[in-house]
């Protein structure tokens, strides 16, 4: 089977009168390869190629909306099925896609290398939830669908514990209610060493209240809700604890809440609900990330302090400072 003909697929689908209309999924490429699947989530694609027939492969090039691929993973092929994923492209939910590839392979039956070309067409999904997107920055990404299972590629998945219940209506799906009495999330150690300095964490919230997160380094990091307000508490080198608070936020109601820190470590913001607080600019270097990262409690020298009461649903740590305009477009589309 050769590959798509691109031409004959528009004659077909863009029909008169018809406005904008929605790509199926269709992904071809010539034997001995079948492409099984093609997917699109917010930031890239995923690829499945089949074949019994060859030794080995590489995936040369992917191209999405005519955009070299920023970020390649499984690009080595091998007999069964293969899955191609490409990240950190700009593609965003709902947008109507486009996707070249170019493979080279050993066949099984022949000593001679032989290069291909694929195509496919696909949308990209419409999840409301950023946890899922295809982005090589995520350290952490839970959406609570199955648990505490890290979305992410870092495979850094969260230990609940102490009864906190993850099966409860989410903002989005499922999400985790607290007690305000021992529930909480443990997350490993090992998140700290996959940050560079940057940071951007983002979560939903539904308080009623005491501490939402706190990163057990000399209270490095914490979100704490009362009184309608929100508190984010930086700590730096010097101990010097710098306080933002954020009022006019309704108990009992979603809150998209987080935080960015920029790549000179002096430099911070706040978001709530898409909005930026700051940025705020300090002299002293603010404090690096280590132990335990912990949601619904705050822990000092490994004794729980206070419990958070309420729900966190979609949580997301990045190795890198996000802009304003990605969580405003992130709030929007998980709002």
């Amino acid at each position: 089977m050769g590959y798509f003909n691109s031409a004959h697929l528009i004659n077909i689908i863009i029909l008169p009168g018809v406005f904008s209309p929605k790509l199926p999924d269709i992904c071809n490429i010539a034997a001995p390869f079948v492409c099984q699947d093609i997917t699109s989530r917010e930031g890239g694609v995923e690829i499945l190629l089949a074949s019994n027939y060859i030794d080995s492969g590489t995936v040369n090039s992917i191209s999405v909306n005519g955009i070299i691929c920023p970020t390649l993973m499984g690009d080595t092929l091998s007999k069964g099925i293969s899955k191609v994923t490409c990240l950190d492209t700009s593609i965003r939910e709902g947008e109507d896609v486009s996707v070249d590839f170019e493979l080279t392979y050993q066949p099984s039956y022949r000593n001679l290398p032989h290069t291909i070309k694929g195509q496919g067409f696909t949308s990209v999904e419409i999840t409301g939830e950023y946890t899922r997107a295809l982005d090589s920055s995520l350290v952490i990404a839970y959406d609570f669908e199955d648990g505490g299972k890290d979305l992410s590629f870092k495979e850094n998945d969260a230990n609940l514990l102490d009864g906190v219940d993850c099966t409860v209506k989410g903002k989005t799906g499922k999400g985790c209610t607290f007690d305000g009495i021992d529930d909480k999330i443990l997350v490993p150690e090992s998140v700290s060493n996959q940050l560079n300095g940057k940071e951007t964490l983002l979560m939903w919230v539904k308080p009623r209240g005491d501490y939402i997160f706190y990163q057990d380094n000399e209270w490095a990091r914490r979100f704490w809700y009362n009184s309608d307000n929100f508190h984010l508490l930086i700590t730096d080198t010097l101990y010097l604890v710098y306080d933002i608070p954020n009022t006019e936020n309704p108990p009992d109601q979603w809150h998209h809440i987080g935080y960015t820190i920029s790549e000179d470590r002096k430099t911070f913001a706040y978001y709530v609900n898409g909005k930026r607080l700051g940025p705020i600019t300090i002299p002293n270097i603010i404090y690096g990330t280590s132990g335990p990262w912990n949601f619904g409690a705050s822990i000092d020298s490994n004794e729980v302090e206070q419990f958070y009461e309420g729900e966190i649903d979609s949580i997301a740590l990045y190795n890198r400072e996000l802009s304003p305009e990605e969580i405003l477009h992130i709030y929007d589309i998980s709002k």
